[in-house]
Parts: C-alpha cells; structure tokens; sequence
C-alpha cells in the first residue's frame, strides 16, 4: 500500500509541475509572439524579395539570350537593312521565328522590329514603337520598362516588361528588337505569400506593382523611402510601421525590386491564434487532471507489475511462468497478462523446433555441397596427370610438332583449372579453359568444326561455378557435330537480362530426336539421369543447388536442325 501512495503522490506531483509548466508557457508564448512574428516576417520578406530578384533577373538573361538569337537571323538583318521594296519577300520566315520563339516561351507576349521604314508588331502602334527605340538608343541591350499595348483590342491584357537589343549590320545601327513579357509570369502564388506585395520603384516613384494596386504600391514606395533616409539598409522596419520591406537594386534595370509584408494584417490573424493557444491549454489542464486519474489506476500500476515480472524473467532466465500472470486494469492489459503466460511457453516450444530444423537442413546442405565438390576434385589425379603432359610437351617440340605441344599444354591448363583454385571464377576465365578444349577437339576433327564467340565484354566479369561449360560444349560436339556428315558450327554467346547471366551453347548437327528430347527434359526436371547426358544433368544439379530452383540449363532441338543449350545463372558480385 505505501508503494502505491507514492506512486499516487508522484503523480499528483507531476500533474501540479505540468500545469505549472503549462501556464508559464502560456505567459511566455503571449510574450514572445510578437518577436517571433517580427524575426519571421524579416525571414519572409527576404526570401520572397530573393524570388523575385531570381526571377527578374532570370528573364533578363533569358531575353539578352533570344534578342541574340533574333538579330543573328540573317533573314532579320535583311528585313532591317534593305531597301523598303526588297524586304517583303523576309516577312513570312520572320513571322514563323517569332511564332516559335512564342511556343518555345509562352510568356513572350510580342517580338517587335522597329526602324524608319519598318514597325512590326502585334500590340504596339508606330509611335509608341519610335519612342521605346529611343529609349533604348544608348545600350545594345536593356530593360526598356513596362508597357501597355496602344491597341483597343489588347487594352484588357496584362502589362507587358519590354526589353530592347540594337541590331548591327555592318558596323552601322539598322533598328531595334523589343521583346514583350507577360508581367503576369511574375506573380507568385498568394496562398503562401502571407500577405505579400511586389513591385518594382525608382527613387523618384513606382515604376510597376506586380500584385497590388496603385494605392497600396504608393504606400509602400512612401514607406520604404522614408525608412531609406532614416537608416539605409536593405531590410526595414520601424515600429509602428505597417510594412516589412526589403529592396535590391538592379543594376541592369536601373531599378529597386521591393518585397512588402503586411504586418497589421499578420497581426490580425495572430491574435486569433493567441486565444486559441489560451483555450487548448485551459482544456489540456482539465484533460490532464482526468487522464492521469484513469492512468495511474488502470494502466500505470498494471504496467509497472508486468515489468517487473519481465525483469525476473530475465533476471532468473525463465523460459515459462509457473502460474497464470494477473495484472489487474483495464480488460486489455488482463487479457495481456493471460496470453503473455501461454505466448512463454510457444514460444519455448517453437524454438525447439526452429533450432532442429535449422540445424538438419544446414547439415543436409553442407553434406551436398562437400559430396559434390569431393566428387568433381576426386576424378583425377593431377600430379601425375601434370608430369605426364610436360614430358608429352617437350617430347612433340623436339620432334617439331607444335600442334601436338600445344594440345598438351591445354591439357594441362584445363587439369589444372578443374583441381585447383576457387570454386566460383569469372566468365573469362571459364572461357578461356573452353577455348583450350575446343582446340583439342579441332585437332581431332581436322577442320570439321568450326567455332564462334559472341562475348560482351560486361558478361566477362561475372562470377560463374568452375567447370559449367566444359560438359554443354563436350556434348554439342560428341552428340551434335560428330555424327554431322561435313562441317559443323558451334555458337556460344553470353547477354545479361535482368540481373541473369544467359549463356547460349547451340551447334547445328544432327539434333535431338523428339522422345529422347522428352526424356532430357524429364531428367533435368527431375535431377535423374539421363542415358549419355549426364555431365549436362550434373551441371544442371550444380546450378540449382548453388543458385536455387529458378535457375539451371533449358534445352531446345529439333532432329536435323541442331542443338540450343540455355544456362541462366544470377549475376552476382561474388
């Protein structure tokens, strides 16, 4: 009982800390909000500021980009500088460049061309035409300002940023390109720009708003220029102000990008979110003081008797509980309890029979493996085998027979490779102990097969069992070529398809007649053998022991017709 009056108290004692805590929290929640909105809006303001200095001045290069490809068209300097008669026959091509400038770039809204004796564009009149060629008369390229079409038809569409390029045809100025932006491209989206406004300014007044009306943008400019005089920073704001403000010169436009926060309006909306901060704490106090009540009674004191059964479990290393556990609470945490007791003694049972499993399966296949690998290391003899063919060597070069000392040294090379070293090689080298064997054979056959490689040199890498090819090359030759009247051809080739090694063995002799194909099949299925196919049957067993049952040798013949032998193995780093 003193136990669980302590544990009550510490309880009671920590619902009075966390209320305590709460309210202080409250006091200073309400008296740091301010600052935090204060910190926020200076974040936020120079962010935005920041997107839409990047994208001003990204469409600045984008235009000096297209203004350069424009006045490069020699069809446009032929249009500015000939004579008035000879310029028609320009029109058309200069209408589809600009058509495709226009897809390539929707928020190009106009590509003008302006000179004495020719005004081409689609929004602008002559005059408005000569007076932005002025305007831009002292650069090669520049930000021209913003405009709005002269035409009643376009009186309702956006205002345009206009940019201007000269264009030079023999060291001379023969006109202008002026390239009209959509200023609607600029605008942001609202829903995240908390109460944002953008414009462009001069010192001398506003030069465009974006997102605002003139009102508001005149506001802004005032604003920002009585906080100019006072402190001349970037980001300004005076207390009692009703804007954030953060402004960035540019220099290519000759203007002030100006960002604006609306404070009062954010103010406004805070002061919501104060009082609903007040009201979730009053009631998390009052839920608080219910939920632990609950808690303690039916939960805590519960949980706190289970983990200590877990502790003299572990302590004590049982295995089982002598007696059914009774927790006590709530109907969940009883039930806990009752199964926990029968969830020990599964779970000792089952890991008896996990651990025998395991440990015969883990016997059987290490017993396969050993057999197997005992049973192809154990055919020959290779030190015998070894000195027999050095003595052949030296024997057929002394009597001139290079043929013959070759075939020795690839007998060797091939004993060599199938009783020593790791049992998993590269391709390459697999190949290149098949290259010797076939050599052998041709010298027996006497120019009666011949042999083709198809190889990537990607294929080459992959790890493969030692000895996989020797008996599918063995059998294309003896069962395939051998009873072939005249020469025969022996393909073998290597692809990778999705993470599968595929090795393709296919000669063109007699063929496999359809019953004993049947059979072949059936042994490779099953793993038994199969009359005169057993080194192919073995290699198939190998495969499928070392890699699983989805990979092995398929096979595909038709009497007459030649042999195709399929290997797939995984490709696999080691």
């Amino acid at each position: 009982m003193k136990a669980e009056r302590s544990i009550k108290q510490k309880m009671k004692s920590i619902l009075a800390v966390m209320a305590v805590v709460l309210l202080l929290l409250c006091f200073l929640i309400n008296g740091t909000i301010q600052e935090v909105l204060i910190s926020n809006a200076g974040e936020h303001t120079k962010i935005t500021a920041q997107k839409l200095k990047n994208q001003l001045d990204y469409v600045y290069d984008k235009m000096q980009t297209f203004s350069m490809s424009i006045i490069g068209d020699e069809d446009v300097i032929q249009l500015m500088a000939l004579p008035f008669s000879e310029k028609t026959r320009y029109v058309s091509s200069i209408e589809e460049m600009i058509a495709y400038y226009k897809i390539l770039d929707p928020s190009i809204l106009d590509v003008a061309l302006v000179n004495e004796d020719v005004h081409y564009s689609m929004v602008y009149g002559y005059e408005e035409l000569d007076a932005m060629r002025l305007q831009a008369e002292d650069e090669l390229f520049a930000w021209i300002g913003v405009r709005r079409s002269d035409f009643a038809a376009a009186l309702q569409k956006p205002a345009m940023l206009v940019y201007g390029r000269k264009i030079i045809s023999g060291g001379r100025d023969v006109g202008s390109v002026l390239i009209s932006i959509d200023s609607s491209y600029f605008q942001m989206n609202q829903g995240d720009e908390m109460n944002s406004y953008y414009l462009l300014a001069q010192k001398d007044g506003v030069i465009f708003p974006f997102n605002c009306s003139e009102e508001i943008s005149e506001e802004i400019w005032e604003c920002w220029k009585a906080q100019e005089e006072e402190n001349g920073r970037g980001l300004k704001y005076a207390k009692g102000s009703r804007y954030y403000i953060q402004s960035a010169y540019s220099p290519e436009m000759d203007c002030y990008q100006l960002s604006a926060l609306d404070v009062t309006q954010t103010n406004r909306n805070m002061k919501t979110i104060q009082l609903l901060i007040w009201g979730c704490v009053l009631l998390a106090v009052f839920f608080l003081l219910f939920f632990f009540g609950v808690l303690n009674k039916d939960v805590v004191q519960p949980l706190n008797n289970f983990y200590n059964i877990i502790r003299q479990i572990r302590t004590k290393r049982q295995r089982c509980l002598e007696e059914e556990l009774q927790l006590g609470g709530c109907a969940e945490i009883t039930e806990i309890g009752k199964e926990f007791t029968g969830m020990l003694s599964d779970i000792a049972q089952l890991n008896k029979q996990i651990f025998d499993t395991a440990t015969d399966l883990y016997e059987v296949k290490v017993q396969k493996q050993q057999a197997e690998l005992s049973y192809l290391r154990s055919q020959i003899d290779p030190h015998f085998l070894y000195n027999t063919l050095e003595v052949f060597r030296k024997e057929a070069l002394e009597k001139d027979a290079p043929e013959l000392a070759q075939m020795a040294v690839d007998m060797g090379n091939i004993f060599r490779y199938s009783t020593k070293g790791e049992s998993i090689v590269p391709l390459r080298d697999e190949i290149s102990i098949i290259k010797s064997y076939i050599r052998i054979q041709k010298n027996r056959f006497q120019g009666k097969i011949e042999v083709f490689y198809f190889l990537p040199g990607e294929t080459l890498q992959i790890p493969v069992m030692k000895m996989l090819l020797q008996p599918v090359v063995e059998n294309a030759i003896f069962h395939g070529l051998e009873p072939k009247d005249g020469k025969g051809n022996l393909y073998l080739g290597a692809r990778i398809e999705k993470r599968t090694l595929i090795i393709t063995v296919k000669d063109d002799g007699v063929g496999i007649d359809p019953q004993t194909l049947r059979e072949l099949e059936e042994a490779l299925e099953n793993g038994t053998n199969a009359g005169g196919h057993i080194g192919i049957i073995n290699t198939h067993s190998r495969i499928r022991l070392q890699y699983g049952k989805q990979y092995g040798i398929r096979i595909e013949s038709r009497e007459g017709d030649g042999t195709t032998v399929i290997i797939s193995v995984p490709v696999e780093e080691k």
